[in-house]
C-alpha cells in the first residue's frame, strides 16, 4: 500500500496572507497489513463567525482496506503526534463500510454501503458549529448521497465534537492488497482553506 501525500495548503482569505506547509511523501509501510500514518497540525482558534467544519476524503475503496482520519489535540504527550488518549474522532472506511469513532474509542457507529463497487470514493462531512463551539448539525455524504450512521445521534456525543478543540489530525491507511492509494483532506471553516493533497 501506498499512500502520497503532496501537501498541505492554509488559506486565510481573512488576512491578507497564506502559509504553505508541505508534507513529504510517506515511504511504502514495512509493516504486512500495509498500516502507517501521517500526523498534521492545523490551526483550531478561528474567528467566531467562521462556523463551518468540513471534511473531505478521496480514495481508492475496496473491501479489504482501512483509510481513517483522527482528529484531536496534542496535550497528553505534546510530541506532534495523536495518541488514542489524544483523539477526540475517527472518521473513515472499514472495507466495505463508514464508520465513526467517538472519544475514548470504546463506541462505534457503522454505515454498510450498499451496491459496493471497487473504486474511488469522496467522504464528505460538514459540521456547523454553534458560537458556543459545540456542533448545531452534522451532514455526511458518500459519493453525492446523504448518508448517518446506525444509533448516532449528534445531541448525545456534543460533549466531544467540537472542532474548535481540535489542531493536530492523523491519517491512517491500511490494507496490504492496495496500491497506490490518495487520501485528501480538506477543512473549511467558511474562510480557512487547509487541503492535504
Amino acid at each position: 500500500m501506498k499512500l502520497n501525500i503532496f501537501a498541505v495548503m492554509l488559506l486565510f482569505s481573512v488576512s491578507l496572507f497564506g502559509v504553505v506547509v508541505d508534507v513529504s511523501k510517506v515511504p511504502t509501510s514495512s509493516f504486512l497489513d500495509g498500516e502507517f500514518s501521517k500526523d498534521q497540525t492545523f490551526q483550531s482558534n478561528l474567528p467566531a463567525k467562521s462556523r463551518t467544519f468540513k471534511i473531505e476524503m478521496f480514495f481508492n475503496a475496496t473491501l479489504t482496506n482501512n483509510v481513517q482520519i483522527a482528529f484531536g489535540k496534542d496535550s497528553v504527550h505534546t510530541d506532534g503526534k495523536l495518541s488514542a488518549e489524544e483523539t477526540n474522532l475517527i472518521i473513515g472506511w472499514d472495507c466495505g463500510n463508514w464508520f465513526l469513532r467517538s472519544q475514548g474509542l470504546r463506541t462505534r457507529y457503522d454505515s454498510v454501503v450498499t451496491n459496493f463497487v471497487v473504486g474511488q470514493r469522496t467522504l464528505k462531512a460538514s459540521i456547523e458549529i454553534y458560537p458556543s463551539g459545540e456542533p448545531k448539525e452534522i451532514i455526511f455524504n458518500d459519493n453525492g448521497q446523504t448518508f448517518s450512521f446506525v444509533d448516532f445521534k449528534l445531541q448525545d456525543n456534543v460533549s466531544w465534537f467540537k472542532p474548535d478543540d481540535w489542531s493536530l489530525l492523523r491519517v491512517t491507511t491500511r490494507g496490504a492488497d492496495v496500491a497506490d492509494e490518495d487520501v485528501k483532506v480538506k477543512f473549511d471553516f467558511a474562510k480557512m482553506v487547509i487541503l492535504i493533497q
